[in-house]
């Protein structure tokens, strides 16, 4: 797709070098898998990639401590 950049392969490794060049970042599904530290570590990598007015938005699921709840609906 034209003007999207998908990245297929772990985010721990993604490098953005053309640093202000995206106006929008979309971060789905993924922020939960990693702590505190690397969540901002890589939204700080997203935010130098950023033109001034850019924009981060983040879609996710946000587990309990245990990791594995609440569960999903059936419904």
């Amino acid at each position: 797709m034209k003007g999207f950049y998908f990245f297929p392969f772990p985010l721990t490794r993604i490098a953005l070098r053309k640093a202000k060049s995206f106006t929008n970042q979309a971060v789905c599904n993924c922020l939960h898998h990693f702590d505190v530290v690397m969540c901002e570590k890589l939204l700080r990598k997203i935010k130098k990639a950023l033109v001034a007015d850019g924009r981060v938005i983040v879609v996710d699921f946000i587990p309990n401590a245990d990791r594995i709840t609440p569960p999903l609906s059936s419904n």
